[in-house]
């Protein structure tokens, strides 16, 4: 078990946020007082210490950040079974574990956010609880296609490209890239941005974003995909389909980039896990949901792309780069499954998906991942050198070894 972060729940966000950067002297991870998620680094150690808006922790955790919660603070923890633990931590209770620490002493029972369980308060003790009801909000998230909210926009057009810009900037922060708004754009390292543009259809949850690898030049290579995210208000929303990008998508391409084998898996064409005539980036997975082991297991140990290999490549456009996105899971008798090439839907890409057998259970679970097709990954060299800066030679770069027998990485939403 391990320590990743304090997370501190505060009303005022703002003033707290500049208390610790500015009293204190803490470095944010990204400098932005507007929350509503804000993370420091300490001089030494792995943890961190976190603010967050209470408004914002209460949408997706009432019983944590509601009104009359008692709630402060967040330990989050890091451990190697979620599931075991969680399973524990619910047997500790039902056997009869206080609920409460002595009267007055202001210690309580630990609340666990986990996916495969909630809880809540009673005069018995703990129980699980909230999980339908979350549970059929993700149904009709997800119903007919991945994440189809039935809602209409209700954010200006201005406010809503502002919530989209500011969370690019924040998730690239994760990967280590410095990102800042630019008119329409958010540029990044030297000629690498991401672009915005709108999703045709009124349910305000999905965003389509490019990934540039040259701007300006206006042959150069773009690689769009289309994202969605769940939450009660369409800003909740947005922020939550921009962080799935960054999860898979963006962590690929920075893959990509790097080529060190940290944010996915690298295949020489042919190899088994790629195709062939295209060098294969491998992103990491985000499956999530209720009772997602079972799909987590199943994501981990497969090589996708090879099995829709037939449907892709007449599909592969681009001569440089090109994406695919894999989307798939639900529950048995209510399925989703869709592959998107350079972000546009591929019908018999997605027909071979479902007839993957991949596990169907009672409870809703999905898995997201994203494939780069690259013809020369070594083309790219230099795209985020400073201007003026002649980008890494191939031979400095290195050749990255290919993928044979690495699995894919698996990666799970952070609350």
């Amino acid at each position: 078990m391990e320590l990743v972060q304090i997370r501190l729940v505060v009303q005022d966000f703002g003033a707290c946020f500049r208390f610790y950067r500015d009293v204190l002297g803490l470095e944010p991870q990204v400098d932005d007082d507007t929350g509503p998620y804000g993370k420091f680094s300490l001089p030494g150690g792995g943890a961190a210490i976190a603010l967050q808006a209470r408004e914002h922790l209460a949408t997706d955790a009432p019983w944590l950040g509601g009104p009359g919660s008692g709630d402060r603070a967040l330990i989050v923890l890091k451990v190697d079974d979620l599931d075991a633990v969680g399973s524990e931590l619910h047997a500790r209770a039902r056997a009869g574990r206080p609920s409460r620490g002595p009267s007055g002493s202001g210690c309580g029972w630990p609340t666990c956010a986990i996916p495969r369980e909630t809880w809540s308060s009673s005069s018995s003790g703990w129980r699980p609880g909230r999980t339908e009801r979350i549970e059929r909000r993700y149904a009709r998230a997800a119903h007919g296609s991945p994440f189809t909210h039935q809602r209409s926009r209700t954010v200006r057009p201005t406010r809503r490209m502002q919530v989209i810009q500011h969370s690019i900037v924040r998730e690239m922060a994760c990967l280590g890239r410095e990102f800042e708004i630019d008119g329409s754009v958010v540029r990044g390292p030297g000629t690498t941005a991401v672009a915005v543009r709108e999703h045709a259809d009124d349910t305000g949850g999905h965003v389509d974003l490019g990934y540039v690898l040259r701007l300006g030049d206006g042959a150069g290579p773009v690689v769009w995909d289309c994202t969605a995210g769940l939450g009660r208000t369409e800003e909740e929303r947005l922020t939550n389909a921009v962080r799935m990008w960054r999860t898979t998508t963006a962590s690929a391409m920075v893959e990509l980039l790097e080529r060190r084998g940290v944010h996915g898996d690298h295949f020489a064409p042919g190899a088994a896990g790629g195709v062939p005539g295209w060098h294969t980036v491998q992103g990491p997975a985000c499956v999530f949901g209720f009772e997602s082991g079972p799909l987590g297991d199943w994501v981990a140990g497969q090589l996708l792309l090879p099995t829709v290999t037939a449907q892709v490549l007449p599909r592969l456009r681009e001569p440089m780069v090109n994406g695919v996105r894999f989307f798939f899971g639900g529950r048995s008798g209510d399925e989703v499954a869709e592959v998107r090439v350079n972000g546009e839907p591929a019908p018999d890409a997605s027909a071979a998906l479902r007839a993957l057998p991949w596990p169907r259970g009672e409870r809703l679970a999905w898995a997201r991942c994203f494939i780069l097709l690259v013809a020369d990954p070594a083309a790219l060299a230099g795209v985020e050198a400073p201007a003026g800066v002649e980008g890494r030679s191939r031979q400095a770069r290195g050749q990255t070894a290919a993928g044979a027998g690495a699995r894919l990485l698996r990666r799970w939403l952070r609350p």
